[in-house]
């Protein structure tokens, strides 16, 4: 069921990872797409890696500095880990196409095109093959780490109205 503030959170969101994103193209090797792919692609893995490890201490996954320090790396870490896949198949999509002879090369119009398709169709088939469909609904990281205040607060009532329930049926 949709709640009346998921709209608002996913332009949020959605708004987060825009002006990440933007940022990251102006900062990371803006006048070399291979760099920054590679940089944004290696940089935002272990950036997601090493927040995981220090947001899985159970001091660190309660609501306070340390945890929102530890999310904001992980939403960072997130963020550029997509830049670095999405423009590296931008720059190998191109410079595939800039090899092929005029008469054989994608419109400028279509590349984007055709590149989708192609990412699209061996990420559908390796993530269906995998079991791991499910992942494209959101980010890989909320597959593993959704720990604010809100979401703990939901577990905790839920685990609280089971011993209830259970209690109440004995």
């Amino acid at each position: 069921m949709i709640r009346p503030g998921d709209a608002a959170l996913a332009i949020a969101v959605a708004s987060f990872w825009r002006g990440t994103w933007y940022v990251l193209d102006s900062v990371v090797y803006p006048d070399d797409v291979v760099k920054s792919s590679a940089v944004c692609g290696i940089g935002g893995i272990s950036t997601v890696a090493t927040a995981s490890y220090a947001l899985s201490s159970s001091a660190v996954n309660t609501p306070g500095v340390r945890f929102y320090l530890g999310a904001y790396a992980l939403a960072i870490g997130s963020v550029a880990t997509w830049r670095g896949v999405w423009t590296a198949w931008d720059a190998a999509f191109e410079a595939y196409n800039a090899s092929l002879s005029p008469k054989d090369r994608i419109s400028d119009a279509r590349v984007h095109a055709v590149s989708g398709v192609c990412s699209h169709a061996l990420a559908a088939g390796a993530l269906v093959s995998g079991g791991a469909f499910a992942a494209t609904f959101a980010p890989p990281v909320s597959m593993t780490r959704q720990h604010d205040a809100t979401v703990a607060a939901e577990r905790k009532m839920a685990e609280r109205m089971t011993w209830l329930l259970r209690r109440v049926r004995v």
